[in-house]
């Protein structure tokens, strides 16, 4: 009987202990489900926290393909665009311009970024880049991508040791001695041989009185002409440039549209009547500024660069071969005059002569100063190569119509 009764408790102990061992077990796996899950909500929790539309690297990061294999790498502080997440299971995002993926914890969020997509008016040239896995695509001389493969981009800039190339949706570029190139025929689109510069002064409003008080009334337009101009000149499809962009095309760095023109006003004064309406039809206009006439907040607005009409020089003097002070005065003043000038016009680099006056006296001051390009009179178009210290523009006056624009444009 004894022997029985022990061989029931062994039996109940053994039973017990695997009671307890299933338990524990069934214990610990719920436990890890649990941490498991978790553990998979903070995950999902940073992830989703660490996305946004746009972001910036925070450190040097890899990028990854479709497979997650590597292909490529990013400098930190680059700015990237994300595509739109529904599912925040995965540590990748996909950038928004390319099938290319970058690690969730290799980004910190960022601000909108305006990017400058003038560029992408330009025509390219029939090269192309050919990059390979040490290509360094930059962005600025600290920010870049590597792409591990190989890519063709055609050329848009062809700089002086530089191609510029559009790369997720970007202006970058490659130093031109670690790059190959090959010819290509990227466009078909027809690219300006000459352009057109117009030069206006006063924009004024007769119904305020202003027409009273301008002077020479030659030179001061009516906001309904300037207005009928630049109308004109958006609907018939032309694309207003810059100064940089003029400099570029004069030194065939780029090719621009077949229609494209410069717009630029002078001196400063009634500007305020000209910026509405380089608004209302988004058209580029350059104003050259007699800088101590105003501060150049005064003239604020994402449709109009400023560049220098002096400081304070655009004076009647007593030069004997003009009105110019530039022509004759000592050049110690007057390229003290031109670098304020440019200190106070975010070191510009363009010029405008006043009255259309210059010598060889005056474009040495210019050249001593800082300025790489300036523009006189002379109603004829700019072309690749001319003197840039010479360059032509059409003078527009209040008896000017929009047929003679059509023919300045053609």
């Amino acid at each position: 009987m004894r022997r029985h009764n022990k061989k029931i408790r062994n039996i109940i102990i053994f039973s017990l202990l695997v009671l307890v061992l299933i338990l524990l077990s069934l214990g610990g796996y719920y436990y890890n489900k649990k941490r498991e899950k978790v553990n998979k909500e903070v995950l999902e929790k940073e992830i989703r926290d660490s996305y946004n539309e746009y972001v910036v690297t925070k450190n040097d990061c890899l990028l990854y393909d479709d497979n997650l294999n590597e292909i490529g790498k990013l400098s930190k502080n680059v700015y990237l665009e994300l595509d739109k997440v529904s599912d925040y299971s995965s540590k990748y995002f996909k950038l928004k311009n390319y099938d290319m993926y970058i690690k969730y914890n290799d980004i910190i969020v960022a601000d909108k970024h305006k990017e400058d997509t003038r560029y992408q008016n330009y025509i390219p040239f029939n090269k192309s880049v050919i990059t390979n896995k040490n290509t360094q695509l930059f962005i600025d001389n600290d920010t870049y991508y590597i792409i591990n493969k190989e890519l063709e981009l055609p050329i848009i800039i062809d700089d002086s040791d530089r191609y510029y190339v559009s790369f997720d949706n970007k202006l970058v570029y490659v130093n031109k001695n670690n790059a190959s190139v090959i010819e290509n025929n990227n466009s078909d689109l027809e690219s300006a041989k000459s352009i057109a510069v117009l030069n206006y002064h006063f924009v004024i409003n007769k119904e305020a009185g202003e027409d009273k008080i301008c002077e020479p009334s030659s030179i001061c337009h009516t906001d309904t002409q300037f207005d009928s101009h630049i109308k004109y000149i958006i609907d018939s499809g032309f694309y207003t440039i810059t100064m940089k962009e003029l400099e570029m095309f004069i030194d065939g760095k780029i090719n621009l549209p077949k229609k494209s023109v410069s717009i630029t006003i002078d001196d400063g004064w009634f500007v305020y009547r000209a910026i509405p309406i380089l608004e209302k039809y988004n058209a580029m206009g350059t104003l050259f500024l007699i800088g101590s006439l105003a501060p150049v907040s005064d003239y604020a607005s994402n449709n109009l660069e400023i560049h220098s009409h002096t400081w304070n020089l655009h004076n009647i003097s007593t030069c004997s071969e003009g009105r110019s002070a530039l022509l004759c005065y000592d050049k110690n003043k007057l390229v003290e005059d031109l670098k304020k000038s440019r200190e106070n016009l975010n070191n510009t680099t363009y010029f405008c002569y006043p009255f259309y006056e210059y010598n060889n006296h005056a474009i040495e001051s210019l050249k001593e100063a800082g300025f790489t390009m300036a523009l006189t009179g002379g109603n004829n178009k700019v072309t690749r190569g001319i003197d840039k210290f010479k360059v032509p523009r059409y003078v527009i006056y209040n008896t000017t119509t929009v047929d003679s624009i059509a023919k300045m444009l053609g």
